[in-house]
């Protein structure tokens, strides 16, 4: 469940964390918690706990920043030199984050 705590929480893991960010990455972390749950079993419901999400969500975050800064890379290098300042931007959000 998204409760103000699992967002506390992802903003430790992952600095400037957007609202937005959390929501796109919360069903696909989700998922893969059923997935783990599934193959793995709950671990005495450690796995359940909004510390063990909270870690997942970021993960996501993280993996969704790093695709959204390739993708810019590519585009920038297809259409190069006219789209520099895209990176910048783009690089400025991995930077921001902290492990």
């Amino acid at each position: 469940m998204f409760t103000y705590e699992l967002m506390v929480l992802v903003n430790r893991k992952v600095e400037n964390a957007t609202i937005s960010e959390v929501l796109k990455a919360y069903p696909r972390a989700m998922d893969k918690l059923a997935n783990l749950i599934a193959r793995f079993g709950d671990a005495e419901g450690q796995r359940c706990t909004t510390a063990y999400i909270s870690h997942l969500v970021a993960e996501e975050i993280k993996s969704n920043r790093a695709t959204q800064f390739c993708d810019a890379l590519y585009e920038i290098k297809r259409n190069e030199p006219t789209q520099r300042a895209e990176l910048a931007s783009v690089t400025t959000i991995i930077v921001a984050q902290k492990n």
